[in-house]
């Protein structure tokens, strides 16, 4: 059962390329999309997470999305 696991990680975390906003998925600037492209994740997850620490901690994750949308290359 091991090897299955080893195996699922070695091909979920190979291919680690860089960071892109995505285009084809965004609702606004494409983070969210691009987040759950990179780490290949649900793209409705990675947005519901956004939201709710938006209503935490509304200040922070709005300078990091605005960062994040000025400092990465979209596809």
């Amino acid at each position: 059962m091991t090897d299955y696991y080893r195996q699922y990680n070695r091909e979920r975390f190979a291919k680690r390329s860089r960071f892109y906003r995505s285009s084809h998925r965004a609702k606004l600037a494409g983070v969210c999309s691009g987040i759950a492209e990179h780490f290949k994740l649900n793209v409705t997850h990675v947005r519901i997470a956004a939201v709710v620490l938006g209503l935490f901690f509304t200040l922070p994750t709005m300078v990091a999305y605005i960062l994040t949308t000025l400092l990465t290359d979209k596809i």
